[in-house]
């Protein structure tokens, strides 16, 4: 290929036999730019005709007097290329950030469920076991911090987060193991 810079310009009306002469050389550059994607390589050759066609039938001449043809037109082709690379790109982004694989697709709905469980939960719970609730799991405080924040002993507030709890696993219809209070050193 040669350069475009170097090229014989062909007659101002000769928009046909500009075209025989470039369009592959310009639809390779259209695939380097657009990263080998046939589908955004085409469009942005499309786009680069269109803009030669508009130019040739307003002025007569096939780019703007200052530029050479092929020129011109990669440069159309590589901002098109470019543009519609970062478009799908964002999309591509967007998709992955919600659902990474289909198993995150299948956690995120359960995660909804379980946020909209624990909002009932916590929408039944009274106002300082709740105020307690939010503390302890949602702003990470100990039952000692939680105490000294609310006037309460420490006692008081670990018995309450475990009546809480109680009252989750309750709602959840989730039962606690023996194997697992064994292993917390609780007995029954």
């Amino acid at each position: 290929m040669h350069d475009p810079r170097q090229e014989d310009v062909p007659a101002e009306d000769d928009l046909e036999a500009f075209f025989q002469e470039w369009f592959d050389p310009l639809t390779r550059r259209a695939l380097f730019y657009s990263r080998g994607n046939s589908v955004i390589a085409e469009e942005a050759v499309d786009h680069a005709v269109d803009q030669c066609v508009k130019h040739h039938s307003a002025t007569g001449q096939l780019a703007p007097e200052d530029r050479v043809p092929a020129a011109w037109m990669t440069t159309i082709i590589r901002r098109k290329a470019y543009s519609l690379l970062r478009r799908e790109d964002a999309k591509w982004r967007a998709f992955r950030k919600l659902f990474k694989s289909p198993r995150d697709e299948i956690e995120h709905v359960h995660d909804r469920m379980i946020a909209a469980q624990a909002h009932r939960f916590l929408s039944s719970l009274g106002g300082g076991d709740r105020m307690i609730a939010i503390m302890h799991y949602s702003e990470e405080m100990t039952a000692a911090d939680i105490a000294v924040e609310l006037g309460l002993n420490a006692s008081t507030v670990r018995t309450r987060l475990q009546r809480i709890r109680g009252r989750l696993r309750e709602q959840l219809g989730i039962s606690v193991r023996p194997s697992l209070m064994l292993e917390r050193g609780a007995t029954e």
